[in-house]
């Protein structure tokens, strides 16, 4: 290892110990590490964030966006089998503009990547979709 200064050192090292590169490039995405919330069971961040630091993870897979809010599928959503459980939960979210203006800032005060789900209902050719990906601010 050639380190040139003391700052560089210390991103080397935690308590005297050589600490790891454990970053990873995702999909072109650079994460600090490889570990994400998985889509769906996390929701936004936070809902969790009292008890995950969102600056540990690598990233953060909200819960899936559609342009339009969806109010799911109504109750019983889950359903317990004697195998397991069976959810149907139908892919509620608040839509693209809520997402945009109450959901995301909160994720932006973190250290950690955010990667958005998708949802998309119409084909992959409709206005809609195009508009989609290009809604969010840099």
């Amino acid at each position: 290892m050639n380190v040139k200064s003391f700052a560089e050192f210390e991103n080397y090292h935690v308590n005297g110990k050589i600490k790891p590169n454990v970053s990873i490039d995702f999909a072109g995405i650079k994460l600090k590490n490889p570990v994400l919330t998985a889509s769906g069971t996390f929701g936004y961040g936070e809902e969790y964030a009292e008890f995950v630091d969102l600056n540990k993870l690598g990233g953060v897979i909200v819960k899936g966006i559609s342009l339009k809010p969806i109010k799911g599928n109504p109750p019983p959503r889950i359903w317990e089998t004697p195998s397991g459980m069976l959810n149907a939960i139908g892919l509620e979210n608040p839509g693209l503009d809520v997402f945009i203006n109450e959901k995301l800032p909160y994720l932006r005060q973190f250290d950690t990547a955010v990667i958005v789900n998708i949802l998309v209902t119409a084909s992959r050719n409709t206005p809609g979709s195009r508009s989609f990906l290009t809604a969010f601010p840099e």
